[in-house]
């Protein structure tokens, strides 16, 4: 299992600037999962982020879940998975998601494992297709 020590230092060793991060996905709301996600906004074209990262080891792509034009892509080595974002708008949205998945965890509302709720949540405040 994966926890967010696992992702010291990571955001620290990458090659291009980052206007904000922070933790998301499982590991943030229970303290351990598969991997860990972090939400990460950067001002710089993300083809050319995608490939700096290519070459520092990651497999950054996109995929038909996660098209190139959603404004985003993922990149992942190892336990770390990074969700890389050019759009404030998207970035804002998703932390929101975050945040309203662990306090509805907390509140016992919704199950920690169920992925399906979480996803939901996120898409409907980042406005992407369910």
């Amino acid at each position: 299992m994966a926890t967010l020590d696992d992702a010291k230092g990571v955001v620290e060793g990458l090659s291009f600037p980052i206007e904000a991060h922070r933790f998301v996905g499982t590991c943030f709301i229970n303290g351990e999962g598969q991997d860990v996600d972090i939400l990460i906004l950067t001002l710089t074209d993300l083809d050319d982020t995608a490939s700096g990262l290519k070459e520092q080891g990651w497999a950054a792509s996109t995929s038909e879940e996660y098209p190139s034009d959603a404004g985003w892509f993922a990149a992942r080595k190892g336990l770390i998975n990074l969700l890389i974002t050019a759009d404030e708008e998207f970035y804002w949205a998703m932390s929101k998601g975050a945040d309203v998945c662990r306090n509805l965890v907390a509140a016992g509302k919704i199950d920690a494992k169920d992925k399906d709720a979480r996803i939901i949540i996120h898409r409907t405040l980042t406005g992407e297709a369910l």
